[in-house]
């Protein structure tokens, strides 16, 4: 208990004309906790189906305060995702989480979204039978190549997939040290004036260093990108260098 407060309580009885005394009574009072509910919710499911499927998952963080999600369940199956977790989420914003398993036409699927507090979010979905039309991009895998003090050898490969069935073009990359502070390193990279990306797809950025963010990436930083397509969502999201 945070405070306690005394009170004293004079009674008197009278037995006989005679006064019983004084009983000093000690009542504990409840703390005073102040409780920030969490809430975030899955705004949007796509797939690619088959045997080594897809599921991609956009969790959005609609509360007032940060959130860490820490796993991702699909029919209460713990599955490991990308990016990994766990992920802080701050307020206003959200993530697009992958995950590889079985996709089948018209089945079912109970998806699950927990935090660090042990809450969740869910949603009941079903695979459809068409495909996801548009774009909608999704990180399939970031390499940071060579150690920050060899320079002949900085550079940082972004693969970014379309779980989507339309054509598009990766236009302009982003990098910074946080989500509000990115640099344009288009220049930087090998997307020239435009690159290729496919529905069900998926294609490769190459980043070299030095460029205007820095002269090499640096060891264990953790770095924030952000891809920009011609058509579709932008993806934009945490990535950890190596130690």
């Amino acid at each position: 208990m945070k405070t306690v407060q005394s009170l004293a309580i004079g009674i008197l009885l009278f037995f006989g004309g005679l006064a019983s005394g004084l009983v000093l009574l000690t009542i504990p009072m409840p703390n005073s906790v102040s409780t920030i509910q969490e809430n975030w919710q899955i705004t949007h499911v796509n797939c690619t189906k088959g045997a080594n499927g897809w599921i991609v998952v956009t969790v959005n963080n609609t509360g007032i305060s940060p959130i860490t999600l820490e796993k991702v369940s699909i029919n209460l199956v713990k599955l490991s995702t990308s990016p990994s977790l766990p992920l802080v989420l701050q307020p206003d914003t959200g993530t697009v989480l992958n995950m590889t398993t079985r996709v089948d036409v018209g089945a079912e699927y109970n998806i699950r979204v927990y935090t660090s507090k042990g809450n969740f979010s869910e949603l009941n979905w079903e695979a459809p039978v068409i495909q996801q039309a548009g774009v909608m991009l999704y990180k399939e895998n970031v390499r940071f190549y060579g150690t920050p003090t060899d320079a002949a050898r900085n550079v940082t490969d972004f693969t970014v997939g379309n779980a989507g069935t339309s054509n598009t073009q990766i236009l302009r990359i982003y990098i910074g040290s946080s989500s509000g502070n990115l640099i344009d390193l288009t220049s930087s990279s090998d997307i020239g004036t435009g690159k290729p990306l496919n529905g069900e797809s998926a294609t490769t950025i190459k980043v070299t260093w030095p460029n205007a963010l820095a002269a090499s990436w640096e060891a264990g930083k953790t770095y924030y990108f952000k891809i920009i397509p011609a058509q579709g969502q932008y993806l934009e999201l945490p990535v950890s260098a190596p130690p």
